[in-house]
This record gives structure tokens, C-alpha cells and sequence, in this order.
């Protein structure tokens, strides 16, 4: 998982380019900037990319001078957010949709082939995350969408093996087993699926 400055810099960015993005018909937008050395490079600007940065710095410890910066970034987050309500919404619809079908054809892959892909979950699961973060503000999408997470979430289920926190430690206060069931154990990489899953 990337460090605090990483997703503090991230925000920073996507913020500084926010609006032109929401003005925009894209899903992902390029962002002006380059990660530190050692982190890894930046993700297009999104609004899941935003909120899950938001979301690991409010799990995590910070300093003084870490906390100040995210509080005055949170303020312009939901600033933004209040502002430009429409077309955040239909921005977190067009998210929404990219990620569920990210999500969705990384878990066809899972259940075909468990043993190739078991050990790409804790990266991949990010979507999911992504996902949750994303349901408030998509109020656009459509029924079929839920129903078809909720059918991925079952299919999850039949591989899933409940264990430890999968991320760094120290984001398991803002990520609770009750919300975020999928982060709180791995796949078993020898799982067969019920034939109708």
C-alpha cells in the first residue's frame, strides 16, 4: 500500500483538476503529476482514486502537519462534492460502472482459474473497495448493477477464506470487518464454485 504522502499527493493533484474532470465525458482523467521515487506511479484522476485516498488517510496516523494538509483537502473534497452535486453523481455512475466491470471479469478470471489468480486479490480487491465508496454518490446507476455486485459477492463468497486484515495494518480502523467483509481474509486457490455461480 502506498504511504500517507503518496495518497496526499494524490488528492492534491486530482483536486487541482477536479473540475475540468467533472466537465468532462471521461471516466479516467490524466493527472498532472509524478508520484515520489520509490512509490509507484500515479493512477489516472478518478473519483474512486479520490475518495480511496481520502479513505487510507483517514485510517491512518498521521502527523501534525500531514493531518492539516488532509483537513484542508477533505474541506475542498467535499466542497466539490456539494458544488458540483449532478455531476459528481454521474461521474460516480460512469465509476461505478468501470469498476464493476473490472471487478467482475477479475472474478470470471478467479473462478476459471483460481490457482493462476488467487494471489492477485489483495491488489485487485481494490475495486471492491472502490465500489463501496462509490455506492452513495452513484445514485444514477441502474438496479442490474446491484444485482450483478451482489451476484459477484456470492460467487466471491464460494473462494473465500475469512483470516487476517489483507492490507497494511494500519488502515483496519477505517476499513471494519462489518462494511468490508472481502479485506478481512485470501482465496483458496483449490476452491470449485458451484457449477451455477
Amino acid at each position: 500500500m502506498p504511504d500517507p504522502e503518496y495518497d496526499l499527493q494524490y488528492l492534491e493533484a486530482g483536486l487541482s483538476g477536479v473540475n475540468e474532470y467533472l466537465h468532462s465525458d471521461e471516466v479516467y482523467w490524466p493527472l498532472q503529476a509524478v508520484s515520489q521515487p520509490g512509490q509507484p506511479p500515479f493512477p489516472q484522476l478518478t473519483l474512486d482514486g479520490l475518495l480511496l485516498s481520502a479513505a487510507r488517510l483517514r485510517a491512518r496516523t498521521l502527523s501534525f502537519q500531514q493531518e492539516t494538509r488532509f483537513q484542508h483537502l477533505v474541506s475542498q473534497l467535499e466542497a466539490v462534492r456539494r458544488k458540483r452535486r449532478v455531476a459528481w453523481e454521474k461521474k460516480a455512475t460512469h465509476n461505478f460502472r468501470a469498476r464493476l466491470t473490472l471487478w467482475r471479469n477479475y472474478l470470471v478470471e478467479l473462478r476459471d482459474e483460481p490457482e493462476a489468480n488467487a494471489d492477485r486479490y489483495p491488489y485487485e480487491l481494490t475495486r471492491r473497495v472502490q465500489l463501496a465508496l462509490l455506492s452513495e454518490d452513484a445514485r444514477q446507476r441502474p438496479a442490474a448493477e446491484d444485482e450483478l455486485l451482489s451476484m459477484l459477492d456470492n460467487l466471491l463468497k464460494t473462494l473465500f477464506v475469512p483470516g487476517p486484515f489483507v492490507w497494511d495494518s494500519d488502515l483496519e480502523p477505517g476499513f471494519p470487518r462489518s462494511n468490508y467483509w472481502y479485506l478481512y481474509g485470501h482465496i483458496d486457490p483449490h476452491a470449485k464454485p458451484a457449477a451455477n455461480e
